[in-house]
């Protein structure tokens, strides 16, 4: 993998160093590793947090809530509402679905005060942190196979405060690129990111299948009850994403028990997987030096905002 030119890791992140990492001969085994712990992780998880991380909305709204904590307006319903409006990332609906959720079991705690509770703080659970500090280690663990000096990024996800930093400057790298990140309706990508369980699923697929392959996506054994009772779905909504996948040209079902992916699916989740370790690698890097900082202004400043 190439070093990022004039020392400054923001320069990975381009379109042809994906491309470049795409080529790369242990892409497809360190894509498996990294979706076998993301499922089984999953499948460990307790409510609220199984339905919070099911679908991207509800990632976003998550992720979106814990950068919060760490920006200078605070996490309260109404700057989580405002951010997710702002950022697209979700409607005033749904954030009120999560918020509800959460406060519901105790993950989510609203401040005392004499304003309407929707002004007030909130507090997040240690659930949330315990669950980022995980993914976190998951990510970068994956991203050293390809750039080594991410295992030196393991400490950031120990405390809330590296952790919450951490999540800060990926944030705002993420920001700072929309057109690399952004899967709008009609992108392969969408319609597995924005269905329940779709990301989970898609990532259950790939493990499956033998890494003497064709291609990142090329085929695998499928049982539709099995995925329904692994991510708490219906059937019927396994059958409906795939037969809408189907439609959209993404994949076929020869027969009830296995699933072919067309090149176009597994050309756009080999790119993503490629962009995912970029992202945590260049994300790592700046954290870590820019931990002592620690602040909004210096994220900013990095993000290039």
């Amino acid at each position: 993998m190439a070093a990022a030119p004039d020392d400054d890791p923001r320069s990975l992140l381009t379109e042809a160093t994906v491309a470049e990492l795409r080529r790369h001969p242990d892409l497809w085994a360190t894509a498996k590793g990294h979706a076998d712990e993301a499922v089984e992780r999953f499948t460990r998880l307790e409510e609220p947090f199984r339905w919070m991380v099911k679908d991207q909305f509800r990632v976003g709204i998550t992720y979106t809530a814990m950068l919060l904590r760490a920006a200078p307006q605070g996490l309260s319903a109404a700057t989580l509402t405002a951010a997710c409006k702002d950022m697209d990332i979700s409607s005033p609906g749904r954030v009120r679905q999560f918020l509800s959720r959460g406060l519901q079991y105790g993950e989510i705690v609203t401040t005392p005060g004499s304003e309407y509770w929707t002004k007030r703080d909130l507090v997040l659970g240690p659930g949330f942190f315990q669950y980022f500090s995980a993914v976190v280690r998951n990510d970068m663990k994956h991203a050293a196979v390809f750039a080594p000096e991410t295992v030196d990024g393991f400490p950031l996800a120990d405390q809330e405060a590296s952790l919450l930093h951490y999540i800060l400057v990926s944030g705002f790298l993420q920001q700072a690129q929309p057109d690399l990140f952004r899967n709008q309706p009609g992108h392969p990508m969408y319609i597995f990111g924005h269905r329940e369980a779709g990301m989970f699923t898609l990532a259950h697929l790939l493990r499956s299948q033998p890494l003497d392959r064709a291609r990142f996506l090329d085929e695998a054994p499928l049982s539709r009850s099995d995925l329904a009772r692994r991510f708490g779905v219906s059937r019927v909504h396994i059958n409906k994403l795939l037969s809408d996948a189907a439609v959209d040209g993404l994949l076929t079902c020869p027969s009830p028990d296995r699933v072919v992916f067309s090149q176009r699916m597994s050309d756009a989740f080999e790119r993503q997987y490629a962009l995912l370790l970029l992202w945590i690698r260049v994300s790592t890097a700046i954290a870590w030096a820019t931990l002592p900082a620690g602040s909004l202004a210096f994220a900013q400043s990095v993000s290039g905002e």
